[in-house]
C-alpha cells in the first residue's frame, strides 16, 4: 500500500531494492527487543474515565477520554486513537490538560508549548487545533 502511494507521485520514480543482510539483522533485533504486541498494549484504553470525545482525523480517528471534579473541570485526560506519538509526550499533554482545568486558551497553549519540542511530536491528525476542538 506503501509503494502504491508513493508510486502515484508524479517525478518519483521506486527502484525495487533487497534488504542488505546488516538491514535485515538490525530490523530483527528490534524486533526482539521491542516486541508489537507490548508496545500496541502499552496503554490501555481507560474505560474508567466516564465521558469521551472522538474526532475523525487524516489516519482515523482522535479519541479524548476524560473525568471531572465536582467543580465540572478537567480531573484526568486520556489521550488515544489513530495518532502518532511518542508515549512521554501523550502522558504529559494529558496532565497539562488537567492541569489546565479546561480553557480552551490554556489547553492550546499547552499543545503548542509541548510541540515545540523535538521529543514531543504528534502526527497524523492534522492542525493541532483538532485536540482542543474534540476536548
Amino acid at each position: 500500500m506503501l509503494r502504491h502511494g508513493f508510486a502515484q507521485q508524479p517525478a518519483l520514480e521506486l527502484v525495487d531494492q533487497d534488504l542488505s543482510s546488516a538491514e535485515q539483522e538490525t530490523i530483527s533485533e528490534l524486533v526482539e527487543r521491542h516486541p508489537c504486541g507490548e508496545w500496541l498494549q502499552s496503554q490501555q484504553l481507560r474505560l474508567d474515565l466516564p465521558f469521551a470525545a472522538t474526532t475523525m482525523t487524516q489516519l482515523g480517528m482522535l479519541q479524548v477520554r476524560f473525568a471531572l471534579t465536582s467543580e465540572k473541570t478537567l480531573a484526568e485526560v486520556q489521550f488515544s486513537g489513530d495518532l502518532i506519538a511518542n508515549p512521554a509526550a501523550i502522558r504529559a499533554w494529558s496532565k497539562d490538560y488537567a492541569a489546565a482545568r479546561w480553557s480552551e486558551t490554556r489547553c492550546g497553549e499547552s499543545w503548542i508549548r509541548r510541540s515545540c519540542s523535538p521529543m514531543h511530536y504528534l502526527l497524523g491528525i492534522g492542525r493541532l487545533q483538532t485536540v482542543v476542538e474534540t476536548s
